[in-house]
């Protein structure tokens, strides 16, 4: 039998095509084969005559059997090796790396502003104000986007290298007064 949708051979009793997975019925099939002009296909389909006592015997010439027109389902050639898939991002999440160096480079600012009381300082003191600018930028920025949970991180690490860098410069005050 023939898949009326496309068009190859499957087993006479079939009920699904095991090719295209459309639900046969044994009715006429709607897929006919387009008909070549070659010769091999006109020889087989012309009736031969028997040949004379007198003449010699001629062999039709057989015709090649009939391929379906396409494919329909295409054959994936395993690859051997399995990539594995990376695990996505969450961007309402605030990376341990973004809170580590957050609360990291504000205490290391205040705490080498406070220790070097000279010109330098005034360098850290204009990185700790760029650097709380950009905090409030990246705030914005997740706030405006909805993830709450990663603004309110982002404000954590901010107090938490505030607090750090404070404390150093609370003890450098405290060594200067007392040492």
């Amino acid at each position: 039998m023939i898949c009326k949708f496309c068009g190859n051979s499957i087993e006479d009793n079939s009920d699904f095509c095991f090719i295209c997975g459309q639900k046969v019925e044994n009715a006429e099939p709607a897929f006919q084969p387009a008909q070549s002009n070659d010769v091999f296909s006109q020889a087989a389909q012309a009736p031969v005559a028997a040949p004379a006592a007198a003449e010699a015997p001629v062999a039709a010439p057989v015709a090649p059997a009939a391929a379906p027109a396409f494919s329909p389902v295409p054959v994936e050639e395993p690859t051997g090796k399995k990539k594995k898939a990376k695990k996505q991002k969450d961007a309402s999440k605030a990376s341990k790396g973004l809170k580590f160096f957050t609360a990291l480079f504000l205490a290391l600012f205040l705490g080498l502003a406070a220790f070097m009381w000279s010109t330098t300082s005034i360098v850290f003191l204009v990185l700790i104000v760029v650097y709380a600018l950009l905090d409030k930028k990246a705030y914005k920025k997740a706030k405006a986007a909805g993830y709450e949970e990663k603004a309110v991180a982002i404000l954590n690490s901010t107090g938490i290298g505030a607090c750090i860098g404070l404390a150093l410069v609370c003890l450098k005050l405290f060594m200067v007064a007392y040492m």
